[in-house]
């Protein structure tokens, strides 16, 4: 699973399949990557929160090496950064969020004025700007998780089958949604019945998020029930 084409975006349009563009999107394992854990799990007779047990701290970090790659292929890219800020990088020309600065520059000179006066630059600064570094931000907290769910494996072992998994979807969701303040590979806000507008990865990271609230609920009901819950081995062992 690597990131999604040049050009970024996060609509759910045929794009996200485009392997021939660089691959798919992480949406991608919506659609392919639970599907096989569910045939893994029928395969191997085993419960799927062992195998998401398993999987977890390895969804994390694959996806953080998506976002690496993201940041190689020049997608996914943020918002032009404050001057001075440590968060800000300069992308090749090519790159388009840095041939945006020039459009930008030449079509809309007085929006360009604007948008480096508001940002602490000198006036007269020409392209390119720093943009945020979102996808170096996204990969080292998802690299984070990653390690911090290692841990939690071995720390907590008288889990339920399927905590690890609620741990990754609530970490993911709120990091995603934090993360996509700063991205600006699209312009596109969805909002309805008077909620605000909101790019479409934060509204899949509400989703997400609400999946984990479900799934936990039912995990604790379970618990209380005294099913399902047992001392897990740590990794590794026998």
């Amino acid at each position: 699973m690597v990131s999604g084409p040049a050009g970024g975006g996060d609509g759910l349009t045929v794009e996200g399949f485009a392997v021939g563009k660089g691959g798919l999107r992480v949406q991608g394992v919506l659609f392919l990557a639970v599907p096989a854990v569910f045939h893994d799990r029928s395969r191997k007779e085993v419960s799927g929160g062992r195998l998401f047990y398993v999987y977890a701290p390895s969804l994390a970090l694959g996806v953080g090496l998506g976002r690496s790659g993201g940041l190689l292929n020049g997608c996914c890219w943020g918002r032009p950064a404050p001057h001075g800020s440590v968060f800000g990088m300069r992308f090749p020309e090519y790159i388009e969020s840095m041939a945006q600065q020039f459009w930008t520059h030449a079509h809309n000179p007085a929006g360009w004025a604007e948008l480096v006066r508001g940002l602490g630059y000198p006036e007269g600064t020409l392209p390119t700007i720093p943009i945020y570094a979102t996808q170096v931000v996204s990969a080292v907290g998802l690299f984070a998780i990653a390690g911090g769910l290692l841990w939690a494996e071995r720390r907590w072992r008288n889990r339920p089958d399927g905590q690890v998994i609620v741990w990754f979807i609530f970490a993911y969701a709120i990091g995603r949604f934090i993360i996509e303040f700063y991205r600006d590979d699209t312009p596109l806000r969805y909002g309805f019945a008077g909620f605000p507008g909101l790019r479409l990865g934060q509204w899949l990271a509400v989703a997400m998020f609400a999946a984990g609230v479900i799934i936990q609920s039912a995990l604790f009901r379970k618990k209380r029930a005294g099913g399902d819950s047992h001392e897990h081995e740590p990794s590794g062992n026998p």
